[in-house]
């Protein structure tokens, strides 16, 4: 069977740079990652990188090899992304920055490239940018369960309930109060994937 957009499945995969660098992974054996486990996501709705999602369709069950480009993966480098900072900002914070220091600077990861004359260079690009990855997956299996399919929407938005009931409608009881921007981003997505109604309840 040909995999198709809105299909959903479940997948293990090995991420790794061209020099065979592991950067990603769902095996547990591989991965720092305790929790680590086969992935179950809806084809075309953003669950993976964008270069690898589109190039699950037209795949069938089983393993496959996938080479993703620059611009398929991470995208290129870009000069913009590349800021001078002055070395007083990092020793008010008490920072002593060093080339290769990561830090998340105004909720953006960055890497220290250089440091000289009072002046830091911090580049925010992101770590593979520039760089063509590998895939290696495993197309486990085609779900067709739709409460399985519900669960693997709701895990992939780490959302926490008490009860599950897939009928006519979707029925999701909680202990507390689920907040309105919260709700609104269940119901689209389930009802982009699943096509159905959903209720929300209060234990």
């Amino acid at each position: 069977m040909v995999l198709e957009k809105k299909d959903f499945i479940e997948l293990d995969y090995i991420a790794m740079t061209k020099e065979g660098e592991v950067f990603d992974t769902t095996k547990k054996e591989l991965s720092d990652n305790k929790n680590a486990k086969p992935m179950k996501i809806c084809i075309g709705r953003g669950h993976l990188i964008k270069g690898l999602d589109e190039k699950l369709e037209g795949l069938s069950i089983g393993k496959h090899k996938i080479e993703l480009k620059t611009e398929e993966a991470f995208g290129k480098k870009d000069s913009k992304k590349l800021k001078l900072m002055p070395m007083k900002l990092f020793k008010n914070q008490g920072i002593n920055p060093y080339v290769g220091l990561q830090l998340n600077i105004d909720n953006a990861l960055g890497v220290v490239r250089s440091v000289s004359g009072g002046r830091v260079i911090m580049d925010f690009n992101h770590p593979l940018a520039g760089k063509d990855v590998l895939y290696d997956i495993d197309i486990k299996r085609i779900i067709t369960d739709e409460k399985e399919k519900v669960m693997a929407i709701l895990e992939l938005l780490n959302f926490k309930y008490e009860k599950l009931v897939v009928d006519d409608k979707i029925v999701l009881t909680t202990k507390e109060e689920v907040p309105e921007h919260y709700k609104k981003i269940i119901e689209y997505e389930l009802k982009e994937t699943i096509g159905k109604e959903i209720r929300f309840e209060k234990q």
